[in-house]
Protein backbone atom coordinates (compact mmCIF):
# COMPACT_ATOMS: atom_id res chain seq x y z
CA UNK A 1 0.00 0.00 0.00
CA UNK A 2 2.06 2.74 -1.50
CA UNK A 3 1.63 6.87 -1.54
CA UNK A 4 -1.07 7.49 -4.60
CA UNK A 5 -2.89 4.09 -3.65
CA UNK A 6 -6.93 4.18 -3.21
CA UNK A 7 -7.63 2.77 -0.08
CA UNK A 8 -11.71 2.19 1.59
CA UNK A 9 -12.00 3.49 5.21
CA UNK A 10 -14.24 2.75 7.43
CA UNK A 11 -16.14 5.92 8.82
CA UNK A 12 -17.91 5.63 11.99
CA UNK A 13 -18.73 8.97 12.49
CA UNK A 14 -20.48 9.99 9.22
CA UNK A 15 -23.31 8.59 6.95
CA UNK A 16 -21.47 6.52 4.69
CA UNK A 17 -19.85 3.38 6.61
CA UNK A 18 -16.90 3.38 3.77
CA UNK A 19 -14.98 6.39 2.08
CA UNK A 20 -12.71 6.40 -0.59
CA UNK A 21 -9.51 7.45 0.45
CA UNK A 22 -6.01 8.12 -1.41
CA UNK A 23 -2.93 7.35 0.84
CA UNK A 24 -0.84 10.32 1.38
CA UNK A 25 1.86 8.17 3.56
CA UNK A 26 2.59 4.92 5.02
CA UNK A 27 4.95 4.43 8.33
CA UNK A 28 5.40 1.45 10.05
CA UNK A 29 2.94 3.23 12.95
CA UNK A 30 0.56 4.68 10.80
CA UNK A 31 -0.92 5.45 7.40
CA UNK A 32 -1.82 8.97 6.40
CA UNK A 33 -5.00 9.66 3.97
CA UNK A 34 -7.08 11.92 2.02
CA UNK A 35 -10.42 11.52 1.06
CA UNK A 36 -11.03 11.55 -2.55
CA UNK A 37 -13.72 13.56 -3.19
CA UNK A 38 -12.81 16.25 -0.34
CA UNK A 39 -9.48 16.43 -0.13
CA UNK A 40 -9.25 18.72 2.70
CA UNK A 41 -10.71 15.74 4.66
CA UNK A 42 -6.83 14.07 6.02
CA UNK A 43 -6.96 11.06 8.31
CA UNK A 44 -4.38 9.26 10.26
CA UNK A 45 -5.06 5.13 11.04
CA UNK A 46 -2.88 3.18 13.20
CA UNK A 47 -1.26 0.18 12.27
CA UNK A 48 -2.65 -3.03 13.76
CA UNK A 49 -0.98 -5.65 15.67
CA UNK A 50 1.13 -7.52 13.44
CA UNK A 51 0.50 -11.43 13.49
CA UNK A 52 4.11 -13.66 13.19
CA UNK A 53 4.20 -16.15 10.60
CA UNK A 54 5.01 -19.35 11.62
CA UNK A 55 7.32 -20.18 8.20
CA UNK A 56 9.09 -16.28 8.38
CA UNK A 57 6.95 -15.47 5.28
CA UNK A 58 6.04 -12.27 4.81
CA UNK A 59 3.25 -10.79 7.00
CA UNK A 60 1.16 -7.75 5.29
CA UNK A 61 0.89 -4.78 7.49
CA UNK A 62 -2.79 -4.33 8.23
CA UNK A 63 -4.34 -0.54 9.36
CA UNK A 64 -7.31 0.09 11.13
CA UNK A 65 -10.38 -0.16 9.19
CA UNK A 66 -8.54 0.27 6.02
CA UNK A 67 -9.49 -2.31 2.90
CA UNK A 68 -7.82 -1.84 -0.65
CA UNK A 69 -9.60 -0.39 -3.56
CA UNK A 70 -10.39 -1.93 -6.37
CA UNK A 71 -9.33 -0.26 -9.79
CA UNK A 72 -12.59 1.49 -11.61
CA UNK A 73 -14.04 -0.44 -14.53
CA UNK A 74 -13.11 0.78 -18.11
CA UNK A 75 -16.03 1.05 -19.99
CA UNK A 76 -14.81 -1.50 -22.51
CA UNK A 77 -15.02 -4.10 -19.16
CA UNK A 78 -18.46 -2.90 -18.57
CA UNK A 79 -19.38 -3.62 -22.21
CA UNK A 80 -18.48 -7.57 -21.85
CA UNK A 81 -20.34 -7.73 -18.57
CA UNK A 82 -17.33 -7.67 -16.32
CA UNK A 83 -19.41 -5.59 -13.68
CA UNK A 84 -21.76 -8.32 -13.44
CA UNK A 85 -19.78 -10.57 -11.66
CA UNK A 86 -18.57 -9.67 -8.38
CA UNK A 87 -16.49 -12.64 -8.11
CA UNK A 88 -13.87 -11.36 -10.36
CA UNK A 89 -13.29 -8.05 -8.20
CA UNK A 90 -9.35 -8.82 -6.62
CA UNK A 91 -10.39 -7.45 -3.54
CA UNK A 92 -13.40 -9.17 -2.63
CA UNK A 93 -14.51 -7.44 1.26
CA UNK A 94 -17.31 -5.63 2.55
CA UNK A 95 -16.74 -1.89 0.86
CA UNK A 96 -15.83 -3.12 -2.30
CA UNK A 97 -19.17 -5.09 -2.57
CA UNK A 98 -21.43 -2.62 -1.35
CA UNK A 99 -19.49 -0.35 -3.85
CA UNK A 100 -19.98 -2.52 -6.74
CA UNK A 101 -23.37 -3.14 -6.11
CA UNK A 102 -24.04 1.16 -5.11
CA UNK A 103 -22.58 1.43 -8.66
CA UNK A 104 -24.42 -1.18 -10.47
CA UNK A 105 -27.63 0.01 -9.09
CA UNK A 106 -26.56 4.03 -10.42
CA UNK A 107 -25.26 3.87 -13.24
CA UNK A 108 -27.12 1.77 -15.19
CA UNK A 109 -30.44 2.68 -16.18
CA UNK A 110 -31.78 -0.77 -18.29
CA UNK A 111 -30.42 -3.01 -15.01
CA UNK A 112 -33.49 -5.19 -14.27
CA UNK A 113 -34.02 -5.70 -10.42
CA UNK A 114 -34.33 -9.22 -10.64
CA UNK A 115 -30.93 -9.64 -12.64
CA UNK A 116 -28.95 -8.02 -9.76
CA UNK A 117 -30.93 -9.48 -7.14
CA UNK A 118 -30.04 -12.87 -8.75
CA UNK A 119 -26.22 -11.84 -9.20
CA UNK A 120 -25.65 -9.77 -5.63
CA UNK A 121 -27.34 -13.12 -4.02
CA UNK A 122 -24.95 -15.43 -5.48
CA UNK A 123 -21.80 -13.46 -4.87
CA UNK A 124 -22.78 -12.67 -1.22
CA UNK A 125 -23.26 -16.35 -0.81
CA UNK A 126 -19.60 -16.96 -2.14
CA UNK A 127 -18.74 -14.19 0.13
CA UNK A 128 -20.44 -15.43 3.33
CA UNK A 129 -18.37 -19.07 3.07
CA UNK A 130 -14.99 -17.40 2.65
CA UNK A 131 -15.02 -16.02 6.37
Amino acid sequence: MEAGAHVWISDAEGDDAWLLAEVLKRTEEELKLQEVDKPGNVFTRPRLTQSTSSDDAPVELKYEGVELANTPLSDADREEGRDDDLITLPHLHEPAILHAVSDRFLSREDLHVDRTCAYCCESFSASSTLH
